[in-house]
């Protein structure tokens, strides 16, 4: 049952950073949208995210009762050292949803509506970047189980220009995203189409720039995450792939094949995750003094690995179904 929970727990982790990773992404694309034409980003995000929204959420929530239920000893140390980091992302969250249906129904444009807007655009940019920091923990080996004191035990580890410079990749990742997304939305050879499309250009632009710093700046802290990926055949094979995959983005882009472009965006984030996930395997955190938590021996005992494997059978025949006639009722058809 091990390699069925691992599966599943991968295969959420793509679809939470994928499909919520849009819904994020679109935040920030208003965020960094002139105020002449945010009303219309409003307008299209709502009516990209709006019907399907929340539903992605199911993908954090499966990943947790994996970790909860699986792995003890790692969801105990996660959940333990990187508590502010995870409660602020889940703040994030919560300020997004709130903000954006307060916001969609709110009757007067006044001074709320901005509050509403501003709640929703920074929740949306500082939740991945929250997100994005709490891997880098878990990679660059900071963490410490008997912590000298407070800082180095709960802030040092997450709030460092490794960690911090993965959360605005992931940022810059989840915009790539939403533009590449919503460019669908729009109406062909729009200016709204027209401003979508460089703004995924540049998001993705912006995704390759900061995945190089994110190199520099573990090296720089001395873990040397390029030479983690070079170790690992598959994560070459991922990095290589992705890197051509630029190329084939491009160029679906210029025929403007919208919905296979969408295909080819998820791709190559799905790429960048398998490429990582490929390097740190087996690994699930790696602590400062050198040693390191692997998944395979922080699994339960195998009664409750049995347990949860067919429980999760029975959740992926009730998720995936349920979700599909859910989009298939309100995305599609509005």
């Amino acid at each position: 049952m091990y390699e069925w929970i691992l599966f599943v727990l991968i295969v959420a982790l793509l679809l939470y950073v994928i499909l919520a990773g849009a819904d994020f992404g679109a935040g920030i694309l208003e965020l960094f949208t002139s105020r002449k034409y945010r009303e219309e980003m409003e307008g299209i995000t709502y009516q990209a995210i709006g019907p399907v929204w929340e539903a992605n959420h199911i993908w954090l929530i499966l990943i947790i009762v994996i970790l909860f239920n699986g792995f003890p000893k790692t969801y105990a140390l996660i959940s333990t050292y990187l508590h502010l980091p995870i409660m602020l992302m889940l703040i994030g969250i919560v300020f997004r949803g709130t903000a954006f249906a307060f916001r969609h129904y709110d009757a007067i444009r006044d001074r709320s509506h901005r509050v509403y807007s501003s709640a929703f655009t920074m929740a949306s940019f500082l939740t991945p970047l929250f997100l994005g920091s709490i891997a880098g923990a878990t990679i660059l080996g900071r963490l410490r189980t008997t912590p000298t004191d407070f800082l180095s035990g709960y802030i040092w580890p997450w709030f460092n220009p490794f960690s911090l410079s993965l959360g605005l990749m992931t940022s810059a990742l989840f915009a790539f995203l939403a533009a590449t997304f919503l460019i669908g939305e729009t109406e062909d050879g729009s200016n709204l189409q027209q401003r979508v499309i460089r703004q995924a250009v540049m998001a993705l632009g912006a995704t390759v720039l900061l995945g190089g710093v994110v190199f520099l700046s573990g090296e720089l802290a001395g873990f040397s995450l390029a030479g983690r990926f070079l170790e690992h055949p598959l994560s070459l094979i991922g990095v290589g792939l992705a890197t051509l995959g630029l190329g084939l983005f491009l160029a679906v882009l210029r025929k403007k094949r919208w919905h296979l472009l969408r295909i080819v965006a998820g791709g190559l984030a799905s790429l960048i995750v398998l490429s990582w996930i490929a390097a740190q395997y087996p690994v699930a955190i790696r602590l400062a003094d050198g040693e390191h938590l692997t998944l395979h021996a922080t699994r339960a005992p195998d009664l409750v690995m049995t347990i949860l494997g067919y429980g999760l059978i029975f959740g992926v025949l009730s998720i995936f179904p349920a979700l599909f006639f859910l989009i298939k009722t309100f995305k599609y058809r509005s």
